[in-house]
């Protein structure tokens, strides 16, 4: 499929299609678009044809007295082998001027076509899993793509690398995920295993099992001191004294480092293992 334009205004949309239908082409559908010529704007209506057309703008510009476009294949810049190429138009005048009018830049590795500088009306694109996604894309494309798997997601993430993320996600499915990602990071469960000495954590949706000392020492470090007097009080009474000697080995530890161990006494006062302290050892 090509494309035959003629500069807006000059024929009306029904004699352009009767043209073209005469000189043996299907017409498919219509739009609008701009070029920059020699530094002026001229809008274009176009139609997606099907039929040859090589050569066909200069001869239509003659036969009509309209600046005339053609488009297709043969006007690619470049070498397709190489995977990057431009995609142009000519454009002739009925005085026989004839000019070339780069619109897209192609790229074969990520699928991707991207409008020049010199051309109005046309959409970014993407080919993913054989489907053409308008850029940039939406959130509903976006949980599309990732429903197809985790190498479609790679695409995008690379092509946002090359071309900036804004130009391959619109601003409303970037705001979004960034929504998302913030409820994820509220996301704080917890369970702890007395028996085994661990504890298996859920943070912003990530997993992990940690040592009931590590997992005391992370809460504390984070200002959670009511998660940790709540493993405390919880704990069975044949695991107290465990979880007593963890808070107290952190605290030690913390000391033997130089770090300020004032959150972790706050803990102890409020748990009232000060007294205590020598028993949760094991010295009394």
């Amino acid at each position: 499929m090509g494309w035959i334009g003629f500069k807006e205004g000059c024929l009306k949309p029904e004699e352009a299609r009767r043209i073209l239908e005469e000189n043996g082409l299907r017409v498919e559908k219509m739009f609008r678009l701009e070029l920059e010529i020699e530094g002026e704007w001229i809008p274009f209506l176009v139609y997606d044809v099907v039929g040859y057309i090589e050569g066909t703008a200069c001869y239509f510009a003659r036969t009509t007295g309209c600046v005339s476009l053609e488009g297709g294949k043969h006007l690619i810049l470049g070498e397709v082998s190489a995977k990057i190429w431009d995609e142009a138009v000519r454009v002739c005048s009925p005085e026989g001027v004839e000019y070339m009018v780069t619109v897209y830049t192609f790229d074969g590795f990520l699928d991707v076509r991207i409008p020049s500088k010199h051309v109005k009306g046309l959409e970014p694109q993407i080919v993913v899993g054989g489907r053409v996604y308008r850029l940039p894309l939406s959130m509903d494309d976006l949980e599309e793509i990732a429903g197809m798997g985790r190498v479609y997601v790679e695409k995008i993430e690379k092509a946002a690398s090359v071309y900036g993320i804004e130009r391959i996600v619109s601003r409303e499915a970037l705001e979004e995920l960034r929504r998302r990602r913030e409820e994820r990071e509220k996301i704080f469960q917890y369970e702890v295993d007395y028996d085994s000495g661990f504890a298996v954590v859920n943070k912003g949706g990530r997993v992990s099992a940690m040592t009931l000392p590590r997992f005391l020492e992370f809460l504390i470090e984070n200002g959670r001191l009511d998660d940790v007097e709540k493993i405390y009080r919880e704990a069975p009474e044949e695991h107290k004294k465990e979880v007593a000697e963890a808070i107290l080995e952190v605290r030690d530890i913390w000391k033997v480092l130089g770090r300020s161990t004032e959150r972790i006494e706050e803990v102890i006062r409020r748990l009232g293992l000060m007294a205590g302290e020598g028993e949760a050892r094991g010295q009394g």
